[in-house]
């Protein structure tokens, strides 16, 4: 991704966490600056972030080997560092909105749940606490008018270069909506609301392991 990113144009910056183990496929380019980040600290964000002014963030979920319900450590950091870079980055600050000619700025991030934001069948090896990022995008895209906003969730099957090309497509839509866009084998999806009148849901208090 930061490569193509390159092609496109842009100047690009990668953060490495530290507590995420990737295993690079292709050599970067030359002009992009990989920045170490040892932890999820807001000092050590600021330090790694402080030479360079951003228009723009992609957040990348990792794939995860841990089956089952648990809140990894690991996992938790990945979420903070969202968080934090949507502070830190300030992308809805005016002055970029005023210098940014045609460029806008944007806040992208990529979910592994399965394409369906772990609505449907949750896959056996899934980061859970990556379900948080959906309030945070959805947040930042009513907070940040100027701010283009959107959570891509895609199954942990996926390929590299097929999550390479889903990622700058989104990037790059001219459509503002719908925040939330998944992939899976039935193609690109959203989330729909759907109204319910709970006056006539079946009453019962009966709670199985399947409930929840």
């Amino acid at each position: 991704i930061a490569n193509h990113l390159v092609k496109l144009g842009w100047h690009v910056s990668l953060l490495t966490p530290s507590w995420v183990t990737s295993i690079a496929t292709k050599k970067l380019d030359e002009t992009v600056a990989n920045i170490a980040l040892a932890d999820v600290s807001e000092a050590d964000i600021e330090k790694a972030l402080a030479s360079t002014q951003f228009r723009s963030v992609i957040s990348l979920s990792p794939k995860t080997k841990v089956e089952g319900i648990t809140f990894e450590s690991d996992h938790k950091k990945g979420l903070q560092l969202a968080f934090l870079l949507a502070k830190l980055t300030k992308l809805n600050q005016p002055v970029l909105a005023k210098n940014s000619n045609d460029a806008r700025s944007s806040f992208v991030v990529l979910t592994r749940q399965g394409g369906d934001f772990a609505t449907n069948k949750i896959e056996k090896k899934v980061d859970l606490v990556q379900a948080g990022l959906s309030g945070l995008v959805k947040t930042l895209s009513h907070e940040w008018e100027n701010v283009f906003c959107r959570i891509v969730d895609i199954p942990s099957s996926y390929a590299a270069n097929k999550v390479e090309n889903i990622v700058i497509s989104e990037l790059n839509d001219k459509q503002t909506t719908p925040v939330e866009v998944g992939f899976n084998k039935d193609g690109r999806l959203t989330l729909v609301a759907k109204a319910t009148d709970s006056y006539a849901l079946e009453n019962g208090n009966s709670i199985t392991q399947d409930s929840v």
